[in-house]
């Protein structure tokens, strides 16, 4: 059901973990039943590409065009935090081949749980070269981008390369994560995120886009299944305004099914 600006319905956290929690915690169903297309590789390859353009000093590779040596990665470590990451896609697909260290943070436990039973297999993982941290918390709570001590009850599980000091992060990667927030929530979340980045770091918010108003304003849509919002690109806009942030980069995901919503890539810092 859609609902213009004024009149939708703040989505409810409660309910939107019972949705998720009552599904399996499979690749297709964070896909929305688009595991076997070709959904994923175009998602993942789009979101390296995105990366490199922002941090091209994370390179692994070297090529007979440009056969100089690879540059030597920064101090702290590369580090980046996957919010709403679920079983971990993105995190192993796409951030664990550019950053060191990885924080998962996702509310819905047994897609942590699916994660962590996964993780030996990830990129870099089983042989101590990267670090994921697996954080059981919601996007709302205020203290996510505290320092995390070891015993923390909702840190559910550290593997691979032993995490180095807690220093703020190069990237914060929100992907169809976001809607789950009240704008309310939405500004805090992002204000905060802001703190949390190192210098030069960026947020990076791939979400789905539904039409403006026709005069131009922003609007939303209500989603009654799984109580969510899908914002307009000006009540994005709005949204990073008023969290003090500034649009670096504004891209459209190419290559998707013609059905689904537009997706958009913001880069904020």
């Amino acid at each position: 059901m859609a609902l213009k600006s004024g009149k939708s319905k703040a989505p409810d956290f409660a309910a939107g973990i019972a949705y998720w929690e009552a599904l399996p915690p499979t690749l297709d169903t964070v896909l929305g039943g688009l595991a076997a297309s070709s959904l994923p590789l175009v998602d993942a390859i789009s979101s390296r590409q995105l990366i490199l353009s922002l941090f091209p000093q994370l390179r692994t590779f070297s090529t007979s065009h440009n056969p100089r040596p690879l540059p030597t990665l920064p101090t702290p470590s590369p580090r980046a935090l996957d919010v709403g990451a679920g079983i971990g896609r993105v995190t192993s697909n796409v951030l664990l081949h550019m950053f060191i260290f990885v924080d998962m943070v996702e509310p819905v436990e047994s897609f942590l749980q699916t994660a962590i039973a996964e993780s030996s297999s990830w990129k870099g993982i089983k042989q101590k070269q990267k670090g994921v941290r697996f954080i059981k918390t919601p996007l709302q709570d205020d203290a996510l981008f505290s320092p995390l001590p070891p015993d923390d009850p909702k840190l559910l599980a550290s593997v691979g390369r032993e995490q180095e000091a807690d220093s703020g992060y190069d990237v914060v990667w929100c992907q169809w994560c976001l809607g789950h927030l009240s704008t309310k929530d939405l500004v805090g979340f992002l204000k905060r995120a802001k703190k949390a980045l190192r210098s030069g770091g960026y947020i990076v918010a791939k979400e789905n886009v539904c039409a403006d108003n026709e005069d131009g304003s922003a609007r939303d849509e209500y989603d009654a299944e799984d109580s969510t919002l899908t914002r307009s690109h000006q009540a994005w806009l709005d949204a990073f305004q008023a969290a003090g942030l500034h649009v670096m980069q504004d891209d459209i995901q190419l290559g998707f099914p013609e059905y689904l919503y537009e997706v958009r890539t913001y880069v904020l810092r």
